[in-house]
């Protein structure tokens, strides 16, 4: 889809539309008609609704992968190795370790270290976060986003989407109802 701004005047008010149109249409290959932003926006948060237990249930996962795993402490770990690192300092000040192996010990101890504590600090925040349920309130986070900021979500979120309008009569005016035939996500 290639976007489009369309201005128009109403009872002395300026309004900015944006239009979505199919790749297509400038070959000549298509002939839908443009899908105004606001309403594909709209059909698209309608359907991120019904996905909201799937993104708590992926949510609820990948906080469960980040706490730490069960058996010793992170805090009894860093302990055994403090111990090891003194027996080793004090070995080599007798004179019972030479360097080359002294260093190679602490290099070992050092190693063990960084593969059990991966940097948790890049991965769970220190103040604790909002009530999960937030995260699927799609129309509330829509609210509060800017252009920039929707354009960005719906850039990481979705991949690929393909819609339709359904032209009705409401009134005097026709309503042009949008339909997503193919939504997938990344």
């Amino acid at each position: 889809m290639r976007g489009k701004t369309a201005k128009s005047k109403s009872g002395g008010r300026l309004y900015v539309h944006r239009y979505y149109l199919c790749k297509n249409k400038q070959a000549g290959r298509c002939d839908a008609p443009a899908i105004r932003e606001d309403r594909l926006e709209q059909a698209i948060l309608t359907e991120l609704m019904r996905y909201a237990k799937e993104a708590l249930a992926a949510y609820a996962e990948a906080r469960e992968s980040l706490r730490p795993v069960a058996g010793a402490s992170a805090e009894e770990l860093e302990r055994k190795r403090e111990r090891k690192r003194r027996r080793w300092e004090a070995a080599y000040e007798e004179g019972l370790l030479s360097l080359e192996a002294f260093r190679e010990k602490m290099a070992a101890l050092q190693s063990e270290a960084d593969e059990s504590n991966p940097p948790r600090a890049a991965f769970l925040p220190a103040a604790p976060l909002p009530d999960p349920s937030l995260l699927t309130e799609w129309p509330l986070i829509w609210s509060h986003a800017s252009e920039e900021e929707r354009r960005l979500l719906v850039s990481i979120l979705i991949r690929r989407v393909e819609a339709t309008v359904s032209s009705t009569a409401a009134g005097q005016r026709q309503e042009r109802a949008i339909c997503l035939q193919h939504l997938v996500f990344h």
